[in-house]
This record gives structure tokens, C-alpha cells and sequence, in this order.
């Protein structure tokens, strides 16, 4: 009894000394140190308004003692919102020892630029104006987003439509463009416009597109741009002022001019009833004034000494020029135009005596010489009928329309 005793004793004694199995363990110099290392940052292009899923590659662990778990939040294949978002990783290996990295994920939109609508100014003073509009409307891309436009809003334009290139560059580098059209114009208080005449008026010579009615229109077309501006040529070549009262007061009914522009005589010379033609011209003033339209008479322009009415034409302008005076009708003295002009496209066998400005038969003129013509009607339409600055002198006969 005493011998089994001792060996219950020394059993109990076993018992009370026994412990669990701990976590293995290695020697300091055994133990490599643990980190991670995450994948590089994600970039997803969205293509609508909410969240995108997103998936990437786990980390990474190098050191530490496997296996090692590793977590990240938000975790792969996780939904997120539009912009930049950081995802955090951590990893803890067998021994205790933990690691952590970050990666960035990036949600985005395609960047868009929406420009506003074209800007209209009016110039005060002929010159350029100083027109200033919004900035466009950056869609998508990753904010902060950078907008510049070309040229700058407050910047000074000429008269004319103009082109403003706007540019935009997010924080990814994504760019974006759109343009806006600028006009700066002036404004005429008249539209429509007729030429009435003969040969000269119709441009006998030369091309349709180089008479002086058709240069004319353009001219104003190119300075008025937001106005549709009409110059009609009602030049017959051949046909006398004398006998061109009844087809003056057709082309009136016809067209319904703002404005009637008269130059006509120089066949009246060679049948020598320049006296009827100086009565013709005073009553299509006044036929055009009863219609409402305002007259505007020019002189007609100097001949060459090769022809024989060629010292008839100052005597017939003489009395162009007082019924300018006398009536208060505007006049464009085109005689003093051509004469003084400088052309250089006269023909070579131009014949002695002619002027610069005069075709080979002395009588029409080269295509330089209509410009001329053109140009003189084009700026006293400028000085009558121009609403700003000091335009506006006369008055339309029944208003502006």
C-alpha cells in the first residue's frame, strides 16, 4: 500500500506541471523583418454617373514567417465613387509581426468641355471692343481642372466673327477643347440697296463679280457681318438717262429699296442730250423720295481724250453736282474718284491722255477702277446710315427698316 502511495503521488505531481504548446519560434538572427508591398495605384474610367467596381491585386509580403494574412480596405472588387480614393493593406505573419502599405485607386469620367453659346458686341467706334463671355463648363476628368481660352475673355476684337479655342487639363493629365464664336460688328440702318445706271453700273468688261454693285455689297457685308445686306445692279448697257424714267420706276417697284444709287449720262453724251439726262437724274430723286427710297447720285467718270464727248463730261457733272447742292441729295463724286485714283491693271495700249483707271476703249473702267466707284458708295453709306458712333446723319425717307 505504501508503494502504490508513492506512485499516486508522484503521477499527481506530473499532472500539475504539464503546459500547452506554445507558437513556434526561431532565433532572433533566424526572424527576417516583414513588409508589403502593394501593387501600383488603379486608374477605371467610368462611363456613368455612380460608383464603379474595382478590382487589383493583393499585395505582396516579403520577410515574416508563413503564412501571412492580408487584408486591404476597401477590398478588391469594391465599389467606388467618382475621384481618388486610398486603399489600405495590412498583413500579419505567425510570429505577430505586422506590415501596411497603401495604394491609390482612382475612379474617373472621360473629360468633356462644354463652351457657352457665341457672343455677339456691337462696336461703338468702328474699332475693336473689349468682349468678355464665360468660362466653359468642364465635364468629368478629375478635379481640379484647369481651363484656359484663346484669346482670353476681356481681350479686344477687331469687327468680324472670331474664334476663341478654349482647353482644359485635369489632374490626370486627360485634356479637353471647344470653341466659341466671337462677332464684333456694326449695325447700318439700311438692307437693301439699288444701283441703278448703265454700262458703268453693270460693268461692262469685266466679270459679273467685279462690278461695282457687286463689290459694293461686299464691302458692306464684310462690315456689317450680322446683317444680310443685298446690292442690286440694275446697269443697262446702252441705255440713256433721258429715256430711263419708266424702267427706274419698275426697278423701284420691284425691289423696294432703303436706299437708290444713280450714276447715268455718259450715253446721253454721245447723243447729245446730256440737258435731258441732268432733268432725268432730278426726277428719279424725286420719283425715289415719293417711293420712300433716298436717292444717292454720283458724277460719271472722266473719259480718255480718244473720244470725242470727252470735254462734254465736267460741264454735265457741273450740274450733277447742283442738284446735289440744290436738292440736299448725297453725292459721290466719282469723277474725282477715278481721277484721282492709282490703278495699276490698265490695259498696255491704253491710248495717250486716258487716265490710269479707264479701260482701253476710254470710256469704261479696268476692274480696279469699279473698286474705286465702290468704295466711294460704300463710305458715304458709312457716313448716312451707320446707327453708331457718328453714323446716322440722314434719315431714311420712311424710317429704318
Amino acid at each position: 500500500m505504501a508503494t502504490l502511495g508513492l506512485v499516486l503521488a508522484a503521477a499527481a505531481g506530473c499532472a500539475e506541471t504539464t503546459t500547452q504548446p506554445t507558437a513556434p519560434s526561431l532565433p532572433p538572427d533566424k526572424v527576417q523583418t516583414l513588409a508589403l508591398a502593394c501593387p501600383a495605384d488603379v486608374q477605371v474610367e467610368s462611363h456613368t454617373s455612380g460608383p464603379e467596381r474595382v478590382a487589383f491585386d493583393l499585395p505582396t509580403a516579403v520577410g515574416g514567417l508563413a503564412p501571412v494574412a492580408i487584408t486591404c480596405t476597401p477590398a478588391s472588387g469594391s465599389s467606388f465613387p467618382g475621384g481618388r480614393h486610398t486603399v489600405t493593406c495590412e498583413a500579419t505573419d505567425q510570429l505577430g509581426l505586422t506590415a501596411s502599405c497603401t495604394l491609390r485607386v482612382t475612379v474617373f469620367r472621360p473629360l468633356a468641355l462644354a463652351c457657352p453659346a457665341g457672343v455677339q458686341v456691337e462696336s461703338r467706334t468702328g474699332g475693336p471692343e473689349r468682349v468678355t463671355f464665360d468660362l466653359p463648363t468642364a465635364i468629368g476628368g478629375l478635379a481640379p481642372v484647369a481651363i484656359t481660352c484663346t484669346p482670353a475673355s476681356g481681350s479686344s476684337f477687331p469687327i468680324g466673327r472670331h474664334t476663341v479655342t478654349c482647353e482644359a487639363t485635369d489632374q490626370l493629365g486627360l485634356t479637353a477643347s471647344c470653341t466659341l464664336r466671337v462677332t464684333v460688328f456694326r449695325r447700318i440702318d439700311v438692307n437693301r440697296i439699288l444701283a441703278f445706271g448703265d454700262s458703268l453700273t453693270a460693268g461692262s468688261g469685266i466679270a459679273a463679280a467685279a462690278s461695282y454693285p457687286a463689290v459694293l455689297e461686299a464691302l458692306l457685308r464684310g462690315r456689317y457681318v450680322t446683317q444680310r445686306i443685298t446690292v442690286t445692279n440694275e446697269g443697262l448697257p446702252g441705255s440713256p438717262a433721258a429715256v430711263a424714267l419708266p424702267r427706274f420706276e419698275a426697278a423701284l417697284q420691284r425691289h423696294d429699296p432703303d436706299v437708290v444709287l444713280i450714276m447715268q449720262g455718259t450715253i446721253d453724251l454721245d447723243i447729245e442730250r446730256g440737258a435731258e439726262a441732268v432733268e432725268a437724274i432730278r426726277n428719279m430723286v424725286d420719283h425715289a423720295r415719293d417711293r420712300g427710297s433716298d436717292p444717292i447720285i454720283a458724277t460719271i467718270p472722266p473719259q480718255g481724250r480718244s473720244r470725242k464727248t470727252w470735254e462734254l463730261v465736267e460741264p454735265y457733272n457741273r450740274r450733277i453736282r447742283q442738284i446735289a447742292a440744290g436738292d440736299r441729295v448725297p453725292l459721290v463724286d466719282v469723277h474725282r474718284i477715278i481721277h484721282d485714283g492709282r490703278c495699276s491693271d490698265g490695259p498696255a495700249g491704253r491710248p495717250p491722255g486716258s487716265f490710269p483707271c479707264l479701260a482701253a476703249d476710254d470710256l469704261h473702267l479696268t476692274q480696279q477702277g469699279y473698286a474705286l466707284v465702290a468704295r466711294g458708295f460704300f463710305n458715304q453709306l458709312m457716313t448716312l446710315y451707320e446707327s453708331a458712333g457718328t453714323g446716322g446723319q440722314l434719315q431714311l425717307s420712311r424710317g429704318a427698316r
